[in-house]
């Protein structure tokens, strides 16, 4: 009986040090694991979780076309099933320090890491990529919809009509280091505007204008209608167009002008239009900051039907009475183009990256000071210009990485 005791002992002692050895084991190897994760981390799990969407997404609403740090999170392969350790591997997004890690011992067993040889450090790039796998995202705690814009006539709080979510962009370029463009000399000539549209949000002295109401046309046919809310700016400014049913329109669009004028001086602007689709109606252009019409500059514009085409148009004479002269050229569109119309002598001149495509006679008063606004909306399904987008894929944008007005 006494040695059937002293066995009952010794298994009872076996089996707490084994339940010790368990319990260390936990303290030692897990605790430390967890308390090695940065602190921005956890905020940031936005692709599985709750989480900030504007971090991930081109629009802060979360869905879409995703941003470089977007991109670069889903281009870690454990993205999907390890995604602490992606979000670790590719380090905070800018503009967030973490804060110091916890110190753990050196007993401890570290975190897997994906190797950092691999793994690109992100940096902040004023150019997104509008990649278009939809990642998932739940419980965004960003305001929803869209950005409410300093200056815009919009309801702080107010909730637009829900976009459909059963179509996605077209993919687009994922784009590369851009080609050094030719400088274009500038003698003579003073900024008045430059933007690079930097953050979230625009700046309302610069841009007191941002398009509310039916898109417009001389024939008065437009076939969409602008929203506030199609106004995203992200680390570049966005303008959106998007297939909805909104006061009586089938489509919406963005659109905003600056009241900075110039009479003889120049307009830069670095653009990607939306994908080929016939309406999808994109312009860069000058127009009286008195808001007479004509006249008009299109120094960049396409209606979608033809990705490769883009035209030069000058607008004068009398609403009544309007004329036109129309240069074009062949050109990816789709694709980041550095676009400038210089005037000066009484002569408009065309340059795309550099390159001169083009010079005409200015037709209209060279006192009128001219001023920048851009845009992209739905063709007329009449007929009467641009076509009806019905067979485009939508949503889609017209991507702005700056703008530069000089007077000479």
């Amino acid at each position: 009986m006494l040695f059937a005791k002293n066995k009952l002992r010794k298994v009872i002692k076996r089996k707490n040090i084994l339940l010790m050895a368990i319990v260390l084991s936990v303290i030692f190897v897990e605790i430390p694991t967890v308390l090695s994760v940065p602190s921005y981390v956890s905020p940031l799990q936005s692709v599985y979780g709750s989480g900030s969407c504007g971090t991930c997404h081109i629009d802060p609403n979360g869905g879409g076309a995703r941003n470089s740090y977007g991109t670069l999170f889903e281009d870690q392969p454990n993205h999907a099933t390890d995604p602490i350790n992606a979000l670790i591997a590719i380090g905070p997004p800018p503009g967030i320090t973490p804060s110091p890690t916890p110190t753990t011992s050196p007993t401890s067993t570290p975190t897997p890491s994906a190797n950092p040889t691999s793994t690109p450090t992100p940096t902040s790039t004023p150019i997104p990529t509008l990649s278009t796998s939809l990642v998932p995202v739940i419980n965004c705690y960003v305001l929803r919809g869209g950005v409410i814009i300093p200056g815009s006539t919009s309801t702080p709080g107010s909730t637009p009509t829900p976009v459909p979510t059963s179509t996605i962009p077209t993919p687009v370029p994922t784009g590369t280091t851009p080609v050094p463009v030719p400088t274009v000399p500038t003698p003579g000539l003073t900024v008045v505007l430059e933007d690079h549209f930097q953050g979230t949000s625009l700046n309302a002295s610069t841009w007191p204008n941002l398009y509310t109401g039916p898109g417009w046309l001389p024939s008065g046919n437009a076939g969409s209608y602008y929203r506030v809310e199609n106004i995203i700016v992200n680390n570049g400014l966005h303008l959106l167009m998007n297939r909805e049913n909104y006061n009586g329109y089938s489509y919406t669009g963005g659109g905003l002008s600056t009241d900075i004028g110039i009479t003889s001086g120049r307009v830069e602007v670095r653009a990607r239009f939306p994908q080929s689709g016939q309406g999808l109606v994109g312009y860069l252009l000058l127009w009286p900051v008195d808001g007479s019409w004509p006249p008009e500059l299109d120094f960049a514009e396409t209606t979608g039907a033809d990705s490769n085409l883009i035209t030069f148009t000058q607008h004068w004479g009398t609403s009544s009475n309007p004329q036109a002269q129309t240069d074009k050229f062949t050109i990816d569109v789709t694709q980041y183009h550095v676009y400038i119309a210089d005037i000066t002598n009484g002569e408009i001149t065309w340059y795309i990256d550099g390159n001169l495509i083009g010079t005409q006679t200015q037709n209209y008063d060279q006192n009128l000071k001219m001023k920048f606004a851009a845009g992209v909306w739905a063709g007329a399904c009449d007929g009467s210009y641009g076509g009806c987008p019905s067979g485009a894929v939508l949503p889609q944008y017209l991507d702005i990485d700056y703008v530069k007005m000089y007077q000479r």
